[in-house]
């Protein structure tokens, strides 16, 4: 799955890319993991499997995962945003 994504975004501080995000009525990482959860309809084993997220950002998917069940989670990134949640 693809979720649009604008670079520019990363010129914002933290706080004000969560925002922008939710203002903008993002939806990417809650179709993201209800379809993951969707795959995966036994919501005891969604924690026994390995999530990579690759290029994580702010972790906004990661959290929606979590929320569905998702817990064993790992994530990449190497942007501004993401070393700032380091």
């Amino acid at each position: 799955m693809i979720v649009s994504f604008n670079p520019a975004s990363l010129l914002l501080p933290l706080a004000q890319y969560d925002s922008l995000l939710a203002t903008n009525n993002n939806e990417g990482p809650s179709v993201l993991a209800d379809r993951l959860a969707g795959l995966h309809p036994d919501v005891r084993a969604r924690g026994r499997l390995r999530v990579l997220d690759v290029g994580a950002g702010t972790g906004l998917p990661g959290v929606e995962l979590a929320r569905r069940g998702f817990t064993n989670l790992e994530a990449l990134g190497m942007g501004r945003v993401t070393k700032k949640l380091a």
